[in-house]
């Protein structure tokens, strides 16, 4: 019966890394400056003090009319400053204020310069559209409607500020994460291409003395495979045809050194050639395969890497016929690391699964046909 074993590797590193300081840059207006957003609220507010007031002016619609522009153009005599205070004034010098009590008295001293100076400006153009209702007391309605005016503005002002700066501080940590888990699939990527670069020297070095002819050859192709080596670390990841053809040709140098002994084939759907994957994904795989399931045994063995799709997933395998509880497998730390690389390219949706069989050892991959992130990008 089988026994499968799946091994992953958890993040690492994510919350070691520290965003760079940034300049600092003035602060954004203060208050929404849409010219129809703010028309609508200086028409709008005094629109609906009238018609909550009724009571402070007669029936007649021209009277009703004459007090909605009185209290028009009392909330655009203090409203406004105010408004252009916050608007072009106040982003350009909050920004070298950092002590809380000199801001606090620079926003009382605006607001109080606004609603004074607006007051003096108004004052005669109120009165006297105001002769006709003596008992209106012009200032106070001018009041009520800048600060319900202000109101309305400063809880807009709050929501939007708040969501925009949420927007920017999740944007921040989503690219701060980002950038941790491709240096982490980078490094894990890099930690492989040493083991099999020094391996497959040691394969050459081992045929110079006895055939050189094979070593010369084998240097040859070896060339070939530390081009593609390099060049997806460099692209972070390729189409699985690609790696194919590169687990072809290294299989094709270890039978220049076991001769006979190995013997391999390759079965993969021709669909997935497209399917984009890690670069360096089944080598390890391969790697291993033959030297604990020929490598270990005179008579040698065969080594067979099969791929079909189920679904949206990619389930890609690399079988021999060794001993698959052999002591000789070694600990495993080559496949703990390809777990790893896969948890970060596919956002944990990969899994890697070890089958010791009775007739052998299997290693299953079932991944995604998309992947999550490529180390670089």
């Amino acid at each position: 019966m089988d026994t499968p074993s799946t091994a992953r590797a958890p993040h690492q590193g994510t919350d070691r890394i520290r965003a760079k300081a940034r300049p600092c840059l003035p602060e954004a207006p203060l208050i929404p400056t849409s010219w129809p957003w703010v028309a609508g609220v200086f028409l709008g507010v005094p629109l609906v003090l009238v018609i909550l007031r009724p009571e402070v002016v007669p029936d007649a619609w021209p009277d009703r009319l004459r007090h909605y522009l009185t209290t028009v153009i009392a909330t655009v005599g203090i409203g406004g400053p105010l408004y252009a205070a916050y608007v072009f004034l106040m982003p350009r010098i909050l920004p070298r204020i950092a002590a809380p009590a000199w801001r606090f008295l620079l926003h009382a001293g605006v607001i109080v310069g606004a609603v004074i100076g607006g007051k003096i400006a108004i004052s005669p153009l109120l009165h006297y559209l105001c002769r006709p209702f003596p008992a209106r007391n012009p200032v106070q309605e001018s009041l009520i409607a800048t600060i319900t005016a202000s109101l309305v503005i400063m809880a807009t002002t709050s929501f939007t500020r708040l969501e925009r700066r949420t927007r920017e501080i999740e944007r921040r940590e989503e690219e701060a994460r980002e950038a941790a888990l491709r240096a982490e699939l980078a490094a894990l990527q890099a930690r492989t291409n040493p083991h099999f670069l020094f391996n497959s020297l040691n394969s050459v070095a081992s045929l110079i003395a006895t055939d050189p002819t094979s070593a010369e050859e084998t240097l040859e192709r070896l060339a070939g495979l530390f081009r593609y080596a390099l060049d997806g670390s460099r692209r972070g990841a390729v189409p699985l045809g690609e790696e194919l053809r590169f687990v072809e040709d290294y299989l094709d140098v270890e039978a220049i050194r076991f001769g006979d002994r190995l013997r391999w084939s390759i079965d993969v759907a021709p669909e997935l050639s497209r399917v984009r994957v890690p670069p360096l994904l089944l080598q390890p795989l391969v790697e291993n395969a033959v030297r604990h399931g020929v490598g270990q045994r005179k008579e040698g063995g065969r080594v067979v890497v099969k791929g079909h799709a189920e679904g949206d997933r990619v389930v890609l395998s690399v079988c021999d016929d060794g001993p698959g509880t052999s002591p000789h497998r070694g600990t495993g730390t080559s496949l703990d690391d390809l777990a790893a690389r896969l948890d970060v390219a596919y956002d944990g949706a990969a899994e890697v699964r070890r089958l010791i069989e009775e007739d052998g050892h299997r290693v299953c991959l079932d991944l995604p046909r998309e992947m999550a992130r490529e180390a670089g990008r």
